[in-house]
């Protein structure tokens, strides 16, 4: 099982992670490719090559160029769930992902370039959604008020973009990204098979009881497949 945790920032995703990844064996984290990984620099290098013809044939006529980091997760949403695929082949672990494709397909499709949307790249988009609908089973959006994710930003240690403005520009940058996720996860939902949703509020429900919650789920997934197989 595949499970990608994703949210606004504060809405609790890493420590979720962290609790179900510690706690229970049968569950692991996994990590998407990183460019300042050396043991990722094989799958960049093969991958960007493999993805420059595609990546040629993109309109870019619009506001600006992708950055660097930008075009890495291009690479990462076009290429990784064939990875994810043969790691999750024959095991039994549920393998979770903090911020992973979802987190990459809203700041690309709805903050990238205004080329990224442009009309003849949606046969791209298109496959790209349908590839992460057939490799993710669940997707657990986290979240919470605006006023709770404003006080555990500013109140963590943690770094953040938003750190330190006014709740006024905290509060529209929150409101942006879950605008952002709910219309990727719009385009999950018209994909067939579509990975389960589970919409958490983590300003209302524990932590602890999210983490059974999750697990629960976890469970019943096994048993339906288990079922099926």
């Amino acid at each position: 099982m595949k499970i990608e945790f994703a949210g606004p920032a504060g809405s609790g995703k890493s420590t979720l992670v962290h609790l179900l990844s510690e706690d229970t064996p049968r569950i692991s984290q996994i990590y998407m490719p990183a460019t300042n990984r050396i043991e990722d620099i094989p799958f960049f290098l093969w991958n960007f090559l493999t993805f420059l013809p595609s990546y040629l044939t993109f309109p870019k006529n619009g506001d600006r160029r992708l950055s660097r980091r930008e075009l890495a997760w291009l690479i990462i949403v076009n290429k990784w769930p064939y990875q994810l695929m043969r790691m999750s082949n024959g095991t039994s672990q549920a393998l979770i992902i903090d911020q992973g494709p979802v987190f990459l397909l809203t700041s690309l499709y709805c903050f990238g370039p205004l080329w990224m949307r442009h009309p003849e790249n949606e046969g791209f988009w298109q496959s790209v959604f349908a590839k992460w609908a057939k490799t993710l089973d669940m997707i657990v959006l986290m979240d919470a008020s605006n006023e709770c994710l404003y006080q555990r930003i500013i109140g963590r240690s943690k770094s953040h973009i938003m750190k330190g403005e006014e709740s006024t520009a905290v509060f529209n940058f929150l409101e942006r990204w879950r605008a952002g996720y709910n219309e990727i996860l719009e385009k999950f939902s018209m994909q067939s098979p579509s990975p389960r949703v589970y919409r958490i509020d983590s300003g209302k429900v524990p932590i602890d009881r999210i983490s059974r919650l999750i697990k629960m789920e976890i469970i019943n997934f096994n048993n339906a497949h288990e079922r099926t197989s």
